[in-house]
């Protein structure tokens, strides 16, 4: 598809092609009729149906995954970007506010058989289209996690209590398990907290059915943690606490291993930084499986978290970002700085609380992941460059930051990353 210009959404172009359909949403169908409906249309003809219900005018920049899936006749939106726009904008202060006419008629048993049967992609693109629709998809997105941690014996809305309460979020293998149509589920639920409010979490999780089977300090595997607590439960299940060395659980997170990874879940709701890429099931690494010493202990941790994800469907890429695309603007590039509210970001939020002070700002944080090379990049900056343009977009010295130094940045020369791509 064409990247040069916008397509304008007309919804009513197809309207004679739906009647039938559109009859049935707008009505009061019994089940018996949500069932035929169902049956008879793929995930993508609904996805279709339910953007036409919400009657969305303007331009949506998002992208609609499997688009070769539908038959001629059924492409009701076409998606591309403004020539200056490279990648999706998933950002909700990007969302599309425009109030929907038949949404809100549409039985709430439909839409959420609708979502389920959507791809992450899909709901992503759906939740930018109103505010409606984004309601929808984040109690989707709500339900999920309450499914994933009831296996692991904790309910979810006390542990939304508990991250609000002490700032701490979710992340590790629950974030591809999300974001991604692969049904796998994660081995163990990490936990991120600010610096010295381990105390608070670990508790928690004991008065939950989990014991400390151990405890590390100094953490050098990872930069930015400080202390990590190992907790079993009677029935098999794991879960970690990871402390981290600041005020701020993301700015560990945001020096993970690869980009598959670098998100969280909140009391406020589910983020990424890489949704263009994570939703395609590719991975790109970060210096941070190089900045492992080539010891026995550290090549068995590479190697498990590179087939892991490999066996989870995931594409890896050592070498940077290579499709086409100018480094150092480009979000899903890894020489670009990043914030966490920037538009190449994912944040679908929660239904909203009451509590007050979920309502508080939360600042934003900033890093540049860096990374190798990418060999197919257009145009690649200096480091210096980098630095000094992320210092006038974003003002590192009033927001949480973190620019990993020039001086980290990995060679090529990886043992570990090397054998892995001659087995490959």
């Amino acid at each position: 598809m064409s990247t040069s210009q916008p397509v304008l959404f007309r919804p009513f172009s197809i309207w004679s092609a739906w009647k039938e359909q559109l009859a049935i949403l707008e009505g009061h169908p019994t089940s018996a009729q949500i069932d035929l409906l169902l049956s008879t249309m793929d995930a993508k003809a609904l996805f279709n149906t339910c953007l036409l219900s919400c009657q969305l005018y303007g331009f949506v920049h998002a992208h609609v995954s499997n688009m070769d899936k539908l038959s001629p006749g059924e492409q009701v939106m076409e998606v591309d970007y403004p020539a200056e726009q490279t990648t999706p904008m998933y950002n909700n202060e990007q969302q599309v506010d425009i109030p929907p006419s038949h949404l809100a008629r549409m039985p709430v048993e439909l839409t959420q058989r609708i979502l389920s049967l959507l791809s992450c992609s899909d709901k992503a693109v759906f939740a930018l289209t109103c505010a409606g629709a984004a309601r929808l998809v984040g109690d989707d997105f709500l339900q999920q996690c309450r499914s994933l941690l009831k296996d692991f014996h904790l309910d979810f809305d006390m542990v939304r209590l508990m991250l609000t309460a002490t700032g701490a979020v979710i992340s590790g293998s629950t974030l591809p398990a999300l974001c991604t149509d692969f049904l796998f589920e994660p081995h163990d639920i990490d936990f991120f907290c600010p610096s010295a409010h381990g105390q608070y979490v670990v508790p928690f999780l004991e008065q939950n059915g989990y014991r400390v089977a151990k405890c590390v300090r100094d953490y050098g595997q990872l930069p930015g943690v400080g202390i990590i607590w190992y907790l079993h439960h009677e029935n098999g299940r794991s879960v970690n606490v990871v402390e981290g060395r600041t005020e701020d659980p993301l700015h560990a997170i945001a020096r993970f291993h690869s980009s598959q990874v670098v998100g969280a879940i909140s009391s406020r709701g589910v983020w990424h930084a890489n949704p263009w890429l994570t939703f395609r099931c590719m991975a790109l690494t970060t210096p941070a499986l190089s900045r492992l010493q080539p010891t026995l202990d550290s090549q068995k941790h590479v190697w498990k978290i590179l087939h892991k994800y490999e066996s989870r469907g995931f594409d890896w890429s050592f070498q940077g970002f290579q499709a086409p695309h100018k480094c150092g603007s480009d979000f899903r590039c890894p020489a670009t700085p990043r914030t966490s509210d920037d538009s190449g970001c994912l944040f679908i939020p929660f239904p909203k609380w009451t509590l007050s002070w979920d309502e508080a700002p939360q600042t934003a944080t900033a890093w540049t992941a860096h990374g190798y090379g990418c060999e197919s990049g257009f145009l690649s900056a200096g480091g210096g460059a980098r630095h000094a343009e992320a210092d006038k977009n974003y003002g590192w010295e009033q927001s949480m930051q973190m620019l990993l130094d020039e001086e980290e940045e990995p060679s090529h020369s990886n043992p570990i990353i090397e054998r892995y791509l001659d087995c490959a």
